[in-house]
């Protein structure tokens, strides 16, 4: 299908198709030639076209009487774009404007929706994301269980479960980035994820606020006075080696393969995904010493890209990323990444850890971080070994393909609500 100006109106009428329980297209791939609407009228519509991430679009793709259900979907009005989150790219998302009205209220750019199964839906600016998750919560039950019933029987998803949860427990922190990057999922989740075997090593009164998953086989050592605050989830085919002197608070989860699976394959393509774009500013490396700095700012939903080769930072150097609740940084690095002495990379304005990526691609050099530095952000190495030892410390996550942590270095991380806690009522 293409849409080439006008305004195509399904009047509340339906177009797609059911796979078991998933919806499936109706329609062909979308193609937009110009600005074009799509008007869903005052009935319940659910609109299903084919993957269009392959499909040329120019202009703006505005949604009209859009009355879903923000974030987690499976509202009065559905959209769809294939069946799970490749149906559009990051571009094509920000090429998508809904509206509660016929074009006077804007509620938001689009992102695909918890599920990830291919329905995309407004993404509320971060002001309103507390009040949005509050009334997900309330109405989620009622309303999905009604419409699950009317269109599409059994079916039953994560976000339906979970929705009050998950949503304020992971969503709220990471909408942002997931709009440039929506194959993150849930990864948040996690303030460690290894996924090579022999993965994880934590020794040397170090200390992990959150939860931790070790996906691949082998060793999980943990002694030397380390602490877990929180759960661990390890496979099932490798070995918890754990001293006596060792803490983990919460529950040790052996049978959670799936999980962890999950999310590797998420890392993977959030990583190729981010390399993929395009650079907006000219810096080839960062390399800063003694007292240097860099402050490198992003204006208002703008999503910040560096392509470097080398990220180094050593005696006081500061790195600030400056910008608002809705600035994202992604920083590639591909050759050397270590942080020594008292650097710190800090976030100022409204920035938080999760609007930050620092993807250190391809294998290499170890990943350093020593002494008394201090990152902030998402540290993704998947296919190196990050090292953190001295005072150092993360606030946020590191995913890598091996992590050890010794001689009292840190990593916190925001509350997050495990997938075994009930629902918030």
């Amino acid at each position: 299908m293409t849409l080439n100006g006008g305004t195509f109106n399904t009047a509340g009428f339906s177009e797609h198709g059911l796979s078991g329980a998933i919806v499936t297209a109706g329609i062909g791939a979308l193609t937009l030639s110009s600005n074009s609407i799509i008007d869903l009228g005052a009935g319940a519509s659910i609109l299903a076209f084919a993957n269009s991430s392959a499909q040329t679009w120019s202009g703006t793709l505005s949604i009209y009487n859009w009355s879903g259900t923000p974030v987690v979907g499976q509202g009065t009005d559905q959209l769809y774009f294939g069946t799970d989150s490749t149906g559009l790219t990051a571009q094509q998302l920000g090429q998508i404007a809904f509206y509660s009205d016929s074009g006077t209220t804007f509620i938001g750019s689009a992102g695909f929706v918890s599920g990830l199964d291919g329905e995309v839906g407004p993404v509320p600016e971060p002001a309103t994301w507390f009040a949005a998750a509050l009334v997900a919560g309330a109405i989620t039950w009622s309303q999905r269980r009604r419409f699950a019933r009317s269109f599409l029987g059994r079916r039953k998803r994560i976000a339906f479960y979970m929705t009050g949860a998950l949503f304020v427990g992971t969503f709220s922190a990471s909408a942002n980035l997931l709009q440039v990057l929506p194959e993150m999922g849930d990864l948040a989740r996690w303030t460690l994820f290894s996924m090579g075997n022999n993965g994880l090593n934590l020794s040397g009164f170090t200390a992990v606020q959150g939860d931790v998953g070790a996906a691949g086989s082998g060793i999980v050592s943990i002694g030397g006075h380390a602490t877990i605050d929180g759960n661990l989830y390890y496979r099932s085919n490798s070995t918890l080696v754990m001293g006596n002197d060792a803490t983990i608070t919460g529950t040790r989860f052996h049978n959670r393969d799936s999980e962890l699976d999950n999310g590797v394959g998420e890392a993977s393509r959030a990583s190729d995904h981010a390399l993929a774009l395009a650079p907006t500013r000219s810096y080839t490396s960062i390399t800063l010493f003694q007292n240097q700095s860099i402050t490198l700012q992003g204006a208002p939903g703008e999503t910040v890209v560096l392509s470097l080769k080398d990220f180094v930072m050593q005696g006081s150097a500061t790195f600030t990323l400056q910008g608002t609740a809705t600035t994202n940084f992604i920083i590639n690095v591909t050759r050397q990444f270590s942080l020594s002495g008292y650097a710190k990379i800090v976030l100022s304005g409204s920035v938080q850890w999760d609007n930050v990526l620092f993807n250190v691609r391809g294998q290499g050099a170890d990943v350093l971080l020593g002494d008394n530095a201090r990152l902030q952000g998402i540290l993704m190495a998947n296919l190196r070994t990050v090292r953190l030892s001295g005072q150092s410390r993360v606030t946020g996550e590191v995913i890598a393909n091996k992590i050890v942590m010794s001689n009292g270095s840190q990593i916190t991380h925001p509350p997050v609500v495990s997938p075994e806690q009930p629902p918030t009522p």
